[in-house]
């Protein structure tokens, strides 16, 4: 039995697979308009009487599972043995199907068939390299695959399993791969974070800053670059502040990691 969606933002005539003892199991070929959020009041209010403070949503998105194969009852037992990770799950029946509707998530991970009509788990991998995004990616399939199963792992696919595959295996490999995906978006917050820093800095403070790293005293830092001490120590002031550290070792931290 299929069942179809027709609601929400965007009507979506789209099969969402089959009807299991608890509903449908979500999308397939294409993604749920609505995003799952979880959120906080918004508020205006007074304090002290006089300074009026604003408070802002705060809306925390779930993780989002993205299972990629072209047999639908797969899809149905993928989807009922993952659904216990309060994860958005979004089935697709095809490769391409997929890779037409992807939008990155902050966490996510990839479940794909191998082999599939159509566009093949590797040609989908090698469409998301060449879009510049790299979902942490568990590859399945039936065959024996050897030559495949490598070229993707070389690709930066994090796992493979073999069907029929294990539950517990599944819901291992599928946790990981979330927390995989958790590190990498915070590596990417921390860097963009940290570009966004230096990016206050003028050339001298830059130039003073990585004088600073080398363990040189403004004195020796000011001998070098022709300027007096007092000058270096306010442009150490000044990047100091920009770059919110406190100490030497704190900028030598931020600049050298």
């Amino acid at each position: 039995m299929m069942a179809y969606c027709a609601g929400g933002r965007r009507a979506c005539r789209e099969p969402i697979g089959p009807v299991g003892p608890i509903g449908p199991i979500g999308p397939i070929g294409c993604i749920d308009p609505i995003a799952q959020y979880v959120n906080v009041r918004a508020d205006r209010h007074s304090v002290a009487g006089s300074q009026e403070l604003e408070t802002y949503a705060v809306v925390v998105e779930r993780p989002v599972i993205y299972l990629v194969d072209d047999d639908e009852i797969v899809l149905w037992t993928y989807h009922e043995l993952l659904r216990g990770l309060g994860a958005d799950i979004r089935t697709f029946v095809s490769a391409r199907a997929f890779v037409e509707s992807y939008r990155p998530a902050p966490v996510e991970c990839l479940v794909c068939d191998l082999r599939m009509p159509g566009m093949c788990g590797l040609q989908m991998q090698g469409a998301l390299v060449g879009m510049g995004v790299f979902p942490p990616t568990i590859f399945v399939s039936a065959y024996s695959e050897v030559p495949s199963v490598v070229k993707a792992m070389k690709a930066g696919a994090l796992d493979f399993l073999v069907k029929p595959v294990d539950g517990a295996m599944l819901m291992q490999k599928v946790r990981g791969a979330l927390e995989r995906s958790r590190q990498m978006h915070e590596q990417q917050l921390a860097s963009a974070d940290k570009s966004s820093r230096l990016a206050l800095l003028t050339p001298k403070e830059r130039v003073v800053a990585w004088h600073v790293t080398t363990g040189k005293t403004s004195k020796a830092i000011a001998g070098e670059l022709g300027i007096s001490t007092r000058t270096v120590e306010n442009h150490r002031a000044h990047l100091m502040e920009k770059l919110q550290v406190k100490s030497a070792i704190e900028l030598t931290t931020l600049l050298l990691d």
